[in-house]
């Protein structure tokens, strides 16, 4: 029994024969099998989506761009712009 991984929603085990194919991912219930790669690593289907996931990563919009740029900034300043607002706070409420 094996059952195909990763790219199905569906995880039910199948059983396999002698000549069947499997994809990489699949997970071997019971038993042993011998496989022959038929495949570069390359070719796979798990590396052309990884392929367009990382080309679509250096083709963002400029729009995104602005937004991680700003993040940056934001992010890093947000504590000290928290420490201030609290320091002004303690101040009103007459505790220094």
């Amino acid at each position: 029994m094996l059952i195909k991984l990763l790219l199905q929603e569906n995880q039910i085990p199948v059983d396999k024969g002698i000549g069947d194919s499997i994809y990489a991912g699949t997970l071997n219930e019971s038993g042993s099998l011998e496989v022959k790669v038929t495949k570069l690593v390359e070719e796979t289907t798990i590396s052309r989506i990884n392929h367009l996931v990382e080309e679509a990563q250096e083709k963002k919009a400029p729009t995104q761009d602005f937004v991680d740029r700003f993040a940056r900034i934001y992010t890093s300043n947000q504590p000290m712009k928290d420490i201030a607002d609290k320091d002004r706070e303690w101040r009103h409420l007459n505790f220094f």
